[in-house]
């Protein structure tokens, strides 16, 4: 019986490690393809980066439920527990970054919106609203 049990704790841990694996993979895309729609004022690839981050929170959300199940049902011991402290942080420094390159990416939106006619899109609300933006919105416009 403890060997079954330590073989699912097993293969819960190489799911999470899976899991990392896949985020790590968006994320490091989700940067090259901001600074991409930054440098060449592609929205499509910041429309790229925008849904992979949508995937990103919800490995994060998988890992973090995978972390609980093995604190909870399989109580690691020292190098288990370690391997698991590892993986909280790399986690949420992984779905940190990732929000970095959405950041990035609505850099795209300034070319993107001047085109709009001068009107304000949904990309300008989040500095309108936060105020981070004393004078104006991705778009150029002035309050």
């Amino acid at each position: 019986m403890r060997s079954s049990s330590r073989d699912k704790a097993r293969r819960t841990a190489g799911r999470s490690e899976e899991q990392m694996l896949e985020m790590s993979s968006l994320v490091e895309a989700g940067i090259r393809q901001s600074i991409g729609a930054v440098d060449q004022k592609d929205r499509g690839a910041a429309e790229e980066v925008f849904k992979n981050e949508t995937r990103i929170n919800s490995i994060e959300l998988e890992v973090d439920g995978l972390v609980i199940e093995l604190l909870a049902l399989h109580q690691p011991m020292a190098i288990d527990l370690r391997f698991i402290i590892a993986v909280l942080r790399i986690n949420t420094n992984l779905e940190r970054m990732g929000d970095l390159a959405v950041n990035i990416a609505h850099g795209a939106d300034r070319g993107h919106n001047r085109r709009a006619g001068g009107r304000h899109t949904p990309a300008c609300w989040p500095r309108w609203v936060d105020g981070s933006e004393k004078h104006g919105c991705f778009c150029g416009m002035r309050r």
